[in-house]
């Protein structure tokens, strides 16, 4: 180990003792600086897909859940900077379970959307429409796979239905086209009268 390394843990540990004793801002802000790069890095290394602002985020909540709670820290047991980075890594994990759990329950909602639309102008029966009564083109099925998916950016599925060239609000015009055509067709697939 370096030692520059060695003076570096030497330093965060001197300012762990000295949040614990007075807990000033100055002391606050040091640890903050000497710790937010160290933590990004860490959580880059753990996790390499991990996009830039998760990680930062990760590492700033981690920092400020110990400088709110210093003595969640016991250095008997590790270094601040390991412990730290342990703490971050967890949280960015959770981050990316939530934003997957919520692009889960958005597609969900999409595919319910989709049947329940159709299904409520019925007896409150929900059946399944297969996606190629749906779907005429291509186009159509790479646009309801998207939606399925998630997806709601007005250019991005625009550009799946071949509207790459369209202005802002034809996208927006042949976004809706295709949702309504999508609905009607599952209505008319569940022999639901039109609305």
């Amino acid at each position: 180990m370096s030692r520059d390394t060695n003076e570096l843990r030497s330093h965060l540990n001197a300012l762990h003792e000295c949040l614990l004793r007075s807990g000033g801002d100055e002391v606050r802000e040091q640890l903050a600086t000497c710790l937010l790069p160290r933590l990004k890095l860490a959580i880059r290394i753990r996790l390499p897909g991990i996009d830039v602002d998760t990680a930062s985020d990760a590492a700033s909540d981690a920092i400020l859940k110990y400088l709110q709670s210093p003595a969640i820290y016991e250095p008997s047991r590790s270094r601040l900077d390991t412990f730290l980075a342990i703490v971050a890594v967890r949280l960015a994990i959770d981050m990316i379970r939530r934003e997957l759990r919520r692009h889960a329950n958005e597609a969900s909602v999409a595919r319910a959307s989709i049947v329940m639309t159709a299904a409520e102008d019925r007896d409150g029966d929900v059946r399944v429409i297969e996606p190629t009564r749906l779907c005429k083109t291509s186009e159509e099925w790479r646009f309801l796979e998207a939606w399925v998916d998630g997806e709601r950016t007005v250019a991005r599925l625009a550009s799946l239905l071949g509207g790459d060239e369209f202005s802002e609000d034809e996208q927006r015009r042949l976004v809706k086209r295709t949702t309504e055509r999508l609905r009607m067709r599952a209505r008319r697939a569940l022999g639901a009268p039109r609305a």
